[in-house]
């Protein structure tokens, strides 16, 4: 990101903090059209430029989303553009960029944000399940798969060997960051693991059955569903909740019923 598009995304970040929107949103779409045209000029550049310019342009697009649902008066468009954000979010994190370790912890805020605001129902699919597909479902915990391989790698750099090389990966030098890149991969095997290095191996879909999710229901409202098991099982994920804000909510139920 070039020095006029990086001040440009912090003056957006900041003025959305004090809910300034309205410029907050054109320093946002002033650091797009920043990035836009600094990626045009490196039409040429090497893939791993281009990836770093995309996260970034993802990274602030994001942004710019959060900003116009805080500006929008439907509750309906508002959730959009914040569940837009968030895939926005997870996209700049699988690219090398500069600020790629921030996007995951600030895309879980964002959808925790959007549990609290407007509720996560579960709906049942035709053949009778319950599904959660959320990013934050599959990510927070789960068995996931990992693989041996043997890879040869150079610095993004210069191109040598990294043992023979200065560049440390993770360092920039003249603003370019140094990186890994495989020019060779040998797949050994392909395991299912426990927890995996990289969430984003998990299963991406949670599927459970009717009895499942009732054996989950606080004891009152699983005594009402029994009591007429053909009425409409209505049901909220909270799986990206803290576990004590998912007990008071189980209370609150309790205490509805």
């Amino acid at each position: 990101m070039d020095a006029k598009a990086e001040l440009s995304y912090l003056q957006a970040r900041i003025l959305s903090r004090d809910e300034r929107l309205d410029a907050a949103l054109m320093h946002a779409e002033a650091a797009i059209h920043a990035m836009r045209e600094s990626a045009e000029l490196q039409d040429d550049a090497p893939e791993h430029i281009q990836r770093q310019q995309l996260g970034n342009i993802q990274a602030v697009q994001a942004l710019a989303l959060q900003i116009q649902a805080h500006m929008a008066t439907d509750h309906v468009a508002a959730e959009r553009l914040l569940l837009e954000a968030v895939t926005m979010l997870r996209r700049a994190a699988q690219q090398p960029s500069k600020w790629r370790l921030q996007y995951d912890p600030e895309a879980d805020a964002l959808e925790l944000s959007v549990r609290r605001q407007f509720g996560c129902p579960i709906e049942r699919s035709e053949d009778g399940k319950y599904r959660v597909g959320c990013s934050l479902a599959h990510l927070k915990d789960g068995p996931g798969f990992s693989i041996g391989a043997i890879e040869n790698v150079v610095c993004s750099i210069c191109r040598r060997d990294p043992l023979e090389c200065e560049h440390i990966p993770g360092d920039e030098y003249d603003g370019v960051e140094a990186l890994l890149e495989v020019t060779e991969l040998k797949i050994d095997h392909i395991s299912l693991v426990k927890t995996p290095k990289d969430p984003y191996t998990r299963h991406i879909q949670l599927v459970f059955s009717q009895d499942e999710l009732v054996a989950r229901l606080p004891p009152r409202v699983r005594q009402q569903f029994l009591s007429n098991p053909d009425a409409p099982l209505r049901l909220w994920c909270d799986l990206c909740m803290p576990s004590d804000e998912q007990e008071r909510e189980r209370r609150g139920i309790e205490c509805a019923e």
